[in-house]
């Protein structure tokens, strides 16, 4: 039988950002916040400011420069012209030390900081293997106290530890730490300090700073208090009757083991209890395996609180997750990845979901580079109220209860077939353009119901879940990122698509439901969204935007002819010019988000699409940096 070919538009389109113009600018990612208390306008405050080189004189973008002094403890990182700079610093002696992938970690410089001129500190790297000898030996580097130094000074204090000269790290996975996308409303996360620390280097500074290493190291930590609301209207300005709860979260990490170490876990409080718990661990990227480990686990009961959930069984529901990961360095232009989870719910029949993945990357030519790839991912519904979030978003427990929209049918879990074929390049300093060619077959395709109310009262502010049938989509997607050094980045993302529906496994409640759930044999639509992130370091302020617009939304409304109406994610971090204690840094923040999902790779194209009368969040609150 002859399937009619129709063009199906995805379009995640973002923003352009080809006519601004913005200064790239080292990003300061402070860790611990001055250790005074109130800061007014009469505290007069220094600052640190260098560039960071190889020997041969090649400035080294991506090094991670370490402050410990009366402003506690804070980071900077270089910018692709070696620059950093540590702004805010309250007057005092500061230990600095510098860190990057391949290079020896520089010696500890205890640095004078005075009101007026910044003090200049230019670094010199030199690569692991002509030091690395004498450090795993025990060999301390030297410790000198300096003020305003010049670049000839520098020079000569260096010689005496590295006197040959190092070519410029142009390898595939050097290339990739110089262009890896970094989020700017978080601390230095595992991933973006793995990325610039080398193992010779957190020995060396842990050996340096005392007996006591264990209790010397550089431990991060980020505490929660959040209030969330959410409201039954997905339109962002109808705002509807609130569901407040109160949330505490807290995560800890440290570079330990030879890698990365960090964990969370969160909690809330209600009608719905719910609590978890996650761990992960990356190993350095100096060596060709990179490896990582993760484990999550998370507990929700249900008090029934609400009559008008008697749908949903009052019983405690959980689900535990394991992954493994190895990012396998073959060549400089040849990179493996592969990895696989392994999760099990409580609440399903089949108790263990595992979900394989595969991908090569491959730089054929400078600047111009090859990516396969493919997975096979088996999602669990609710999963997203257990699962741990991606890097972009916020660390929240599980919310909601849901329940089988027909108890005929029960819940059965999703499986997403994927492979996609793309290729990239870097246009200009700023500009990476990309295309993709994708295929997808989804077994099972569930769509999520919100607004959904079977017994006549109130919304009860949990959700329903249905088999919305198989669906197999294709099609192309191109992308345009831009960065502006690293004050602002975004991203532009474009497909077109075909996708058939086979609804022999439609949940025959769904039609009656919501209607607008239901695909047609064959379908096309048109799929916008962006990403944009922002720093501005004057005002301490962090800002994180992703919308989506796509055709293929569910229509909010029976009578709509299309889903047309945004659906965003918005974060806005704000540091405080105070800090209520002695140590650590306070931000407020404040989120509002309708979109459901996070961004995922491998993740079926429909699954945001088949989400009806999402709900609008709102958080709000305080987070502290120790």
């Amino acid at each position: 039988m002859h399937v009619p070919h129709r063009l199906l538009v995805s379009v995640s389109v973002g923003v352009w950002f080809g006519s601004l113009g913005v200064a790239a600018v080292a990003a300061q990612v402070p860790v611990s916040a001055p250790a005074s208390g109130l800061t007014t306008a009469a505290v007069v405050t220094g600052e640190i400011v260098g560039a960071v080189t190889d020997v041969a004189g090649e400035p080294l973008s991506g090094a991670l420069v370490s402050v410990f002094g009366p402003s506690g403890a804070e980071l900077a990182r270089s910018n692709r012209d070696g620059g950093f700079s540590l702004l805010s610093l309250i007057p005092g002696s500061y230990l600095v030390q510098v860190h990057r992938t391949g290079y020896a970690a520089s010696r500890r410089e205890l640095v004078q900081v005075a009101p007026g001129p910044p003090v200049v500190l230019p670094v010199t790297l030199s690569q692991a293997s002509k030091v690395s000898a004498a450090l795993l030996a025990g060999a301390a580097l030297p410790t000198r106290a300096i003020g305003v130094r010049d670049e000839a000074e520098d020079e000569a204090d260096t010689e005496d530890v590295v006197g040959t000269t190092a070519p410029h790290d142009h390898s595939e996975r050097a290339w990739r730490l110089r262009r890896a996308r970094r989020s700017v409303l978080k601390d230095v996360s595992a991933s973006g300090f793995l990325g610039d620390t080398d193992n010779a280097g957190h020995m060396a500074m842990a050996r340096n700073l005392g007996p006591t290493p264990l209790e010397r190291i550089p431990l991060r930590a980020e505490v929660n208090l959040l209030t969330r609301s959410s409201f039954e209207s997905p339109s962002l300005f109808d705002v509807g009757q609130p569901r407040p709860a109160g949330i505490a979260n807290l995560s800890v990490g440290a570079p330990v083991w030879g890698g990365d170490w960090s964990a969370q876990g969160a909690m809330t409080t209600g009608d719905v209890s719910s609590w978890v718990v996650a761990g992960e661990w990356i190993a350095d990227s100096d060596t060709p395996h990179q490896l990582g480990l993760d484990v999550s686990y998370g507990r929700q009961q249900y008090y029934g609180g609400n009559p008008a959930a008697l749908t949903v069984a009052s019983e405690s529901r959980y689900a535990a997750s394991f992954g493994v990961s190895d990012r396998w360095t073959l060549s400089p232009t040849l990179t493996a990845e592969l990895g696989a989870r392994y999760a099990t719910y409580g609440y399903l029949q089949e108790r263990g979901l595992f979900s394989p993945r595969a991908a090569l990357d491959y730089e054929f030519t400078q600047g111009i580079r090859l990516r396969i790839a493919g997975s096979r991912e088996v999602t669990a519904p609710g999963a997203e109220e257990f699962l741990p979030p991606v890097d972009s978003e916020l660390w929240l427990p599980p919310e909601r209860t849901f329940a089988a929209l027909s108890p005929e049918y029960g819940l059965h879990a999703q499986v997403t077939r994927h492979f996609d074929i793309g290729i990239e390049g870097d246009v200009t300093d700023g500009y990476v353009v990309g295309v993709r060619r994708f295929y997808q077959d989804v077994t099972d395709q569930m769509a999520t119901l919100f607004g959904v109310d079977e017994l006549g009262v109130a919304p009860t502010g949990h959700y329903y879940l249905a088999r919305a049938g198989g669906v197999m989509s294709r099609g192309w997607i191109l992308s345009v990122r831009r960065e502006f050094g690293d004050r602002i980045n975004g991203s532009i993302d474009y497909a077109m698509a075909d996708a058939f529906w086979a609804q022999s496994s439609v949940d025959t409640e769904l039609g009656l439901a919501v209607p607008g759930a239901i695909r047609p044999p064959t379908e096309w639509f048109h799929d916008l969204s962006a990403t944009v992130q922002a720093v501005i370091p004057e005002t301490s302020t962090s800002i994180y935007v992703r919308c989506r617009v796509s055709g293929g939304f569910v229509p909010t409304e029976p009578g709509d002819a299309d889903g047309m109406e945004p659906r965003f994610d918005i974060r806005v971090r704000q540091e405080l010019p105070f800090s209520p204690l002695d140590t650590g840094r306070w931000e407020a923040l404040v989120a509002v988000r309708s979109l459901f999902f996070g961004p995922q790779s491998a993740a079926s194209m429909f699954d945001e699409l088949l989400v009806t009368r999402p709900p609008k969040q709102v958080v709000g609150g305080l987070v502290v940096h120790f």
